[in-house]
């Protein structure tokens, strides 16, 4: 399998080894804050076809995403009827390359990332409002990174959006979409609650890759530094928006 991939990645010109310096992030790299919401993009957080290498090496690994039930086991639920997979991040070069790009974005070391997973929602597929941290250090997630690994247009829906921010960004290839999660003192963030809308057209899919870093590292549970949040701000309507991120329609509220 590791040989496979090695030789997958090689076709596509994708580097074999980790390469943590930013100078390696893929031409047309940025990062745009996206009015005073807290929520930033990062255009160009892999190349087109990283992307499509991800889809290529685990789509096929992907099986119905559960939820954490009352009895804190994994559970199906019509909350979140999407498929994902989880992938360890010494699976192949191409996961560790990712890991090390968000580590270097987020200014932690890379033992403080969780399994690195990848998702995929079909026609009518969705996941309803939910936090990424649950107040408590078993989920101290500090950030999160989703990274689109394919396009969507605002018709065909999928759109993640942040209700009380009053924010949707739209599914563009390589983007990824980064937030905080907590405070200082593990506070769960109210404005970090968000949804991944349906995806509205027949025959399309979403494909997304999902990082989470935590404040502390996953072998020892120290703590690391780590500087303060900005509260979010839900969006105004003369905010400058980047293509692709735009404020809810009756539309998109519906359909929550």
């Amino acid at each position: 399998m590791a040989l496979r991939i090695r030789k997958y990645l090689a076709t596509k010109g994708i580097p074999n080894v980790p390469a943590p310096p930013i100078w390696q992030f893929p031409e047309g790299f940025s990062v745009h804050s996206i009015g005073q919401t807290g929520v930033r993009v990062v255009d160009n957080f892999l190349s087109k076809e990283e992307a499509r290498a991800l889809i290529d090496l685990y789509g096929l690994t992907v099986v119905r995403s559960t939820v954490i039930g009352p009895g804190g086991q994994s559970v199906i639920h019509d909350y979140r009827t999407s498929s994902n997979a989880y992938v360890s991040i010494d699976s192949s070069p191409l996961i560790k390359l990712i890991t090390y790009r968000a580590a270097t974005l987020f200014g932690l070391p890379v033992s403080h990332a969780e399994t690195f997973s990848l998702t995929r929602y079909q026609y009518g597929e969705y996941y309803k409002g939910h936090f990424d941290h649950d107040g408590s250090m078993k989920a101290d997630r500090l950030y999160t990174l989703l990274v689109y690994l394919n396009d969507l247009t605002p018709e065909e829906g999928g759109g993640t959006c942040f209700e009380k921010l009053n924010l949707v960004a739209q599914p563009v290839c390589g983007r990824a979409v980064v937030w905080n999660n907590s405070d200082l003192s593990r506070v769960r963030l109210p404005e970090s609650y968000h949804s991944a809308l349906p995806v509205l057209k027949e025959g399309a899919e979403k494909w997304v890759a999902q990082l989470w870093f935590r404040s502390y590292r996953q072998s020892s549970a120290q703590p690391a530094a780590r500087s303060a949040p900005v509260t979010g701000v839900p969006l105004a309507v003369s905010t400058p928006l980047p293509l692709g991120v735009y404020l809810p329609d009756n539309l998109t509220i519906e359909h929550r």
